[in-house]
Order: structure tokens, then C-alpha cells, then sequence
């Protein structure tokens, strides 16, 4: 500044900045010091209470080793040799029959693949194969109920006795009429067949033709059926053109063809679409395995299934969670969906199941659940994103600690065997879906708990952990294909629209619009169902879903689920007046907010003896004094 204007500032002191502490590198040890000693202190607690629980299962061990829980009886009484069936039967009959006769010294292996049995003979050293393969063929006759056998030859003087197609009931061929009885029963008139039908190839000797190969006969709801593998040459497009000629040939004017993985099917279709259901599908506690203690939960957990209602001939469809893990279902208003999954909690909870429960609308149907008081409701999350968020963790940060004891038990020498626990959550794909069209930190947080429930649907089923999806509509973005892939039960109740068949079935949408069609809109709980195997093949049925009307019927189950263990409930221990979102802000947490909606603390709203806690009264969604704090309403409303 020019010393002219020095005048202007004489007497008037600059302000001096006041002093700032700089860093203590102290201060900073000290803070690290603390945070280290935290996260001591958080694994050795974490690791206390995996010991603890440990040795809470291994004492436990020898009653769950002699568990007997109440078994179930889905047919007459079980004799203690286990029945065999099918193909199986036969081949052991085959066995029997065989042996006896057979000259000393002959080995005979039988043996079942697939739909067809087999007997391989090797008779003593010196003995002719014909004169012995001549007298077994006489033997099966004389038997009368192993059905008819050809001879293969197997080299020197070995042979083979074979028998395709075991397990069809041939009535579904011969009672469809003489032409395909006679396709059935007799390999040298399919020729003909074929022919007509331009199913024929020219073979690599001249003159010589390649045709369809039967690769199995079975039967669905409408009729008989028959997977074909076909020559080089042909396709499946080739059969579908020749369905006019076929059904001529086999007299059957119904006769469609589908396809199973890279064979087509025909299926004669000889019963009408309509199935004759039962009149009245009512589902007994006797379908089920019911624990009574807390030891026979354990026991019980390998059987778990979850039932879904009856076939076309009354026999139940449950299905076994064990193999057949995780399900959706989806059905519109008045579907009967609400019935169905009653159905499923109920059966859930008197198998022994801790059960939580999610509903992504808050509606007053799961409400109504969540209030009965149900054995084997552990909780139940509405009304705010973060209790919703909050299910799906609490549901795989329980996986993970079973994962942890699972390890420790083996390697203490002995198997894990867990209690089920099966995540319900309804509205699942209207809640994702429409967080996936919010904020930004809103598609974050949905990200972070679909990955969680993939994980769920991918790896969780061999520690007894179960996830039921259900909702209005299949929305492709709440269940992406590895999702989706994973939920092995698909169900529709009531009839499904166009939409459900395109984001549920992909390469069998033909085949579901076929069952599709065969569904009275008017039949409450009438539904169809897509089970996804082991190899992936998906099936695709219709069937009623249970349903026990006020009666007798009703009181059973609901005296059977009140006679089921009780395991302690669960809650939020979400922030009070004073604490940081105790206005009731904390609603809006998330998994990606701050705070977030991760640090929520689980709390046991039940003392040991099963009574609820009464200081825990206020963070339980289903007691009067339940008080989460209210978010303010908009103040510009009016009615």
C-alpha cells in the first residue's frame, strides 16, 4: 500500500488471528488406539456368542439325534421296508424272478436308467446264451407283472433282457383307441408313422431310412405322451409341421407338440383341459412333519415343505424345500393369493419354522397375519423403508451366522442342523421396482438388498434359509434372471395375463399358455405352477390350491399351529425421543444412508419363557404400545 495513505490507519490495531491448535499426533494414537480396542472388543463378543450357541446345539445333540416328531401321513401306513415303485419295482421283481432259475454260477446284474430296466446275464463258463435267455423270457411270461422283455445281445454268450418305457401306465395309450395302443405296443408300426407324417430321412445305406427314436412314453393330466429323439436331419419344426398328419395317423385331433430341452413331445391330449379338481381341497396338519420341541424343530428341518394344493387326481403338491428351494407367487386382486399364502405360513409355522414376515404395501391382509399371535411368526416388518430394508439383512445376516456355526460344529466333529427360517415378503417386486424409479440414493439402497436377496436365493437353502416372493405382478427388474433363476416354484393364482407368462416363463411361455388356458377365471384358487429340477427343465401344471373353510377343518390347523414351538420374536431397536431419528426420521433410513439402516440393533421382544418383554412393548409392530415416532404429513392437504 502507498505510504500516502498511511494516515487513514493510524491508531487502528489489524485484528490478530486467534490461535489454532494444531494436530496432536497424541490425540490421533489415542483415537486409533480406542477404535482398535472397539473392534477387539465387537469379535471377541462376536466369537463369545457363536461359542456359546455352539455349545448350546452340542448339548442339545443327543435329543436331536432321538427326535421323533409327529410324522406325516400323506397316504396308508408306512411299513418300515421302504416301498419301491416304477421302475425300480420292476427291476427288483426282475431280480427275483430271475435268480431262482438261473443255472449256478450265472451272474445276473439288473439295473434301472431312466424309464428303463435292464438285466445283464452272463451265464457259467461253457453254457450257451439262447437256451437260458429263452427260458428267463419264459420266467418274466409266467410272472405276469414285469411286463414284456427283448433279449440284446452283449457278447460271447452274455445278453441282456430289456424293458423300455416302465412307470407308464399304458391305459393313457391303449385307452386312447387302437391306433395308439398299437403305436405304443408295438415298435415295427411307428414305421409307418413316421413315414406319413415326412418324418423320414434317407440313411447311409441306400434304400435305407432314419427315423424318429422313441426316447420315452409317459403321460401328463390330458393323456399319454412321448419324447422323440430325432435323426440328423430333422428338427423340432419338422414335427410341429407334421402335427396334422400325426394326428391323423394316432387318431388323436388334439394331439400338440412341445419340447423338452432339444426333443419334441407329443401329447395325445385325450382328456379335456378342463382337470376335474376335488371339490373341496382341505389341507391337514397330517400333510406335514410336526416338531413339538425345540429339538425335533431341529430334526424336523430336512423334511420342511412348503404345500401348495392338489392335482387334477388329489393327490398334494408339496414341495421340498431342501430340493426345491424359494419360491414366488403372484396373483391379482380376488385370486385367492391372500388363501395360498395363509396356507404356506401356516404350514410353515407347525413345521417348525420361524417365520418373518415383509409386506412392501403395508396391506391389512398380512397385517391381519402378523396380528393373530401365530407360533412361529418371528416378526413383521411394514410402513417404512427401513424396516423393509432391514428384513432382508437381519435374513442374511442370519445365513452368515450359520455359516459361521456350521463351521465350527464340523469341525467340532459333528453335522449342523438348523431350524428353517423363511423370509416371506409380499409386494416384493412393487416395492423394488418402485425405488428403482426414485432418487439416487433410493436405486442404491435397492441394489444393495436385491444382491442380498440373490445371495439368499442362490446359496442359503443348504442352511435351511427360505425366501417366499410374492405380489401383483412379476416385475422384470425386481426379479432379474439370476433372481429369478433361483426362485425354483413359480405360481400364478387365478389366470395369468400376458405379462405374467413373458417375465416368469421366457422359453416356456407355449407350454404355460397352454395350461393357461385351461384355467376357469371363475374357480378361485385354481393356479398354475412352474417347478424349475435340478438340471434347470422347468414343468409347468395346474393345480387348486388349498383351502380349509370354517369348520372343522380350519379349527385343526389352527389348533396344530398353536401346538408348534414358539420361538422368540424379533424387532428394531429404532432411535427414541432425544436420539438421533427419534422424531421417527429413522423410517427413511436406508443401506447406503447415514445413518444407515444396517446399524438398527435386532431385539428380542420375548423373555425365555416365551412371554412378551414388556420393556421391548414399545419397539413390537404388533403391540398397542408400539410407537416408531410419526413422519410429519404434508401440511398442505385437505379433505
Amino acid at each position: 500500500m502507498s505510504a500516502e495513505y498511511d494516515f487513514l490507519f493510524e491508531g487502528i490495531d489489524e485484528p490478530t488471528p486467534e490461535p489454532t491448535d494444531a494436530p496432536k499426533p497424541a490425540d490421533d494414537e489415542a483415537e486409533a488406539e480406542q477404535e482398535h480396542a472397539a473392534q477387539k472388543a465387537a469379535a471377541e463378543a462376536q466369537e463369545k456368542a457363536l461359542t456359546a450357541e455352539v455349545d448350546r446345539y452340542l448339548a442339545m445333540l443327543p435329543a436331536i439325534e432321538t427326535a421323533r416328531p409327529l410324522p406325516a401321513q400323506t397316504g396308508g401306513q408306512e411299513s418300515e421296508t421302504p416301498r419301491l415303485s416304477g421302475a425300480a419295482w420292476v427291476a427288483d421283481r426282475l431280480r427275483k424272478t430271475l435268480e431262482p432259475m438261473a443255472p449256478a454260477g450265472t451272474q445276473i446284474t439288473t439295473g434301472v436308467v431312466g424309464e428303463t430296466v435292464a438285466a445283464t446275464v452272463q451265464p457259467p463258463a461253457g453254457m450257451k446264451g439262447k437256451p437260458i435267455a429263452s427260458a428267463m423270457l419264459a420266467a418274466i411270461e409266467a410272472a405276469g407283472n414285469l411286463g414284456s422283455f427283448e433279449v440284446k445281445r452283449a457278447g460271447g454268450s452274455a445278453f441282456t433282457l430289456r424293458r423300455d418305457g416302465v412307470g407308464v401306465t399304458v391305459d393313457a395309450w391303449a385307452s386312447h383307441g387302437q391306433k395308439a395302443g398299437r403305436f405304443y405296443s408295438d415298435p415295427a408300426s411307428r414305421a409307418a408313422v413316421w413315414d406319413a407324417a415326412g418324418l423320414s430321412v434317407p440313411g447311409s445305406v441306400k434304400g435305407k431310412k432314419r427315423r424318429p427314436k422313441i426316447h420315452e412314453f409317459s403321460e401328463d393330466q390330458r393323456g399319454g405322451t412321448v419324447e422323440l429323439e430325432l435323426p440328423g436331419g430333422l428338427t423340432i419344426a419338422n414335427v410341429e409341421r407334421a402335427r396334422a398328419a400325426l394326428r391323423q395317423s394316432l387318431n388323436a385331433p388334439a394331439l400338440e407338440v412341445s419340447e423338452h430341452g432339444v426333443h419334441p413331445v407329443l401329447h395325445l391330449n385325450t382328456k379335456s383341459v378342463g382337470a376335474d379338481f376335488p371339490k373341496v381341497n382341505v389341507m391337514s396338519p397330517a400333510l406335514f412333519v410336526r416338531p413339538r420341541t425345540e429339538a425335533e424343530r431341529h430334526a424336523a428341518g430336512s423334511s420342511f415343505v412348503l404345500p401348495l394344493g392338489v392335482r387334477g387326481d388329489g393327490s398334494p403338491i408339496l414341495v421340498p424345500q431342501a430340493a426345491t428351494p424359494h419360491m414366488a407367487v403372484f396373483g391379482g386382486t380376488g385370486s385367492g393369493k391372500t388363501t395360498l399364502i395363509t396356507s404356506l405360513l401356516d404350514a410353515a409355522c407347525l413345521q417348525g419354522a420361524s417365520v418373518l414376515l415383509a409386506d412392501g404395501r403395508a396391506g391389512s391382509d398380512m397385517r391381519r397375519i402378523a396380528l393373530s399371535g401365530r407360533n412361529g411368526i418371528i416378526g413383521y416388518c411394514a410402513g417404512s423403508q427401513a424396516t423393509l430394508h432391514r428384513a432382508v439383512q437381519f435374513t442374511h445376516d442370519e445365513y452368515r451366522r450359520r455359516q459361521a456355526l456350521q463351521d465350527l460344529i464340523q469341525r467340532a466333529g459333528h453335522e449342523y442342523r438348523p431350524t428353517p427360517l423363511v423370509l416371506f415378503f409380499d409386494e416384493w417386486g412393487s416395492w423394488l421396482h418402485t425405488l428403482g424409479g426414485g432418487t439416487k440414493e433410493q436405486k442404491a439402497a435397492a441394489e444393495v438388498t436385491r444382491t442380498r436377496m440373490e445371495q439368499l436365493a442362490a446359496e442359503a437353502r443348504e442352511l435351511k434359509v427360505f425366501v417366499v416372493l410374492a405380489g401383483q405382478h412379476a416385475y422384470v427388474s425386481a426379479l432379474p434372471g439370476t433372481l429369478r433363476g433361483n426362485l425354483k416354484t413359480q405360481v400364478v393364482v387365478g389366470r395369468p395375463d400376458d405379462d405374467h407368462l413373458s417375465a416368469l416363463f421366457a422359453d416356456q411361455r407355449a407350454a404355460a399358455k397352454k395350461v393357461r388356458d385351461g384355467i376357469n377365471p371363475n374357480i378361485k384358487g385354481r393356479s398354475l405352477v412352474a417347478d424349475v429340477g435340478e438340471e434347470g427343465d422347468m414343468t409347468i401344471s395346474m393345480f387348486q390350491g388349498f383351502f380349509n373353510p370354517p369348520g372343522p377343518a380350519a379349527d385343526a390347523m389352527a389348533a396344530a399351529v398353536a401346538a408348534a414351538p414358539r420361538p422368540r420374536r424379533i424387532a428394531w431397536r429404532f432411535p427414541l425421543p432425544g436420539e438421533e431419528g427419534g422424531d421417527g426420521s429413522w423410517q427413511d433410513w436406508t443401506p447406503v444412508s447415514e445413518p444407515s439402516s444396517d446399524s438398527l440393533p435386532a431385539v428380542l421382544l420375548d423373555l425365555p419363557d416365551g412371554t412378551p418383554d414388556p420393556a421391548a412393548a414399545v419397539f413390537d409392530p404388533t403391540s398397542k404400545r408400539y410407537s416408531p415416532g410419526r413422519k410429519p404429513l404434508s401440511n398442505v392437504h385437505v379433505i
